[in-house]
């Protein structure tokens, strides 16, 4: 397990599968409070970096965010709190991911 900068954010090097949890028990285990985990596989990171549409108008990548989803928003929901509306030239929406 290797941690990236300051973020939050692990990578983890094994074999496919469910891992989020039993990542979750063992935070819980040891720390003694839920963190929500969200796993993905090198070629769903690489989907999300390659889909970023702002990659072309980036200066600083340490200033380049993509919020992850654990699931699809449900549409509804979208169209009620609509967070591109907010900011709709540095905010854009992806398959599970809020980029900005």
């Amino acid at each position: 397990v290797r941690t990236h900068l300051n973020s939050g954010n692990a990578t983890v090097t094994g074999p496919d599968g469910e891992h989020a949890p039993r990542i979750e028990a063992a935070l819980r285990e040891r720390f003694g409070f839920e963190v929500r985990t969200i796993v993905l596989t090198a070629g769903e990171l690489r989907a999300i970096v390659d889909g970023n549409p702002f990659a072309e108008v980036a200066t600083n990548g340490s200033r380049m965010m993509a919020h992850v989803l654990s699931a699809t928003p449900d549409p509804a929901l979208l169209a009620a709190h609509d967070v591109v509306a907010l900011d709709p030239e540095r905010a854009a929406l992806g398959p599970r991911v809020l980029y900005q």
